[in-house]
């Protein structure tokens, strides 16, 4: 199965962590899966998605994916 997470920010904490360690998981399972994101800083990031090896992480335009999200999925609180 092909799989794609969407994540603002790929840095370092928890909700990060969690969909780090649930893409590798999935991929450890023979899963083909990519995250894509707005903002991927090398130097500030968890191993497994610093070089592309592990994990892939695909840098897109905020304006392309964070705002439409943002704009088709209004938050419930």
């Amino acid at each position: 199965m092909r799989v794609a997470f969407v994540h603002p920010d790929l840095g370092i904490g928890g909700a990060e962590r969690l969909v780090v360690d649930a893409a590798s998981g999935l991929q450890s399972n023979g899963h083909s899966v990519v995250i894509y994101t707005s903002h991927h800083d090398r130097s500030h990031c968890f191993k497994e998605t610093r070089d592309g090896t592990r994990l892939e992480a695909t840098l897109l335009a905020f304006e392309a994916v964070g705002k439409r999200l943002l704009q088709t999925q209004p938050a419930k609180f």
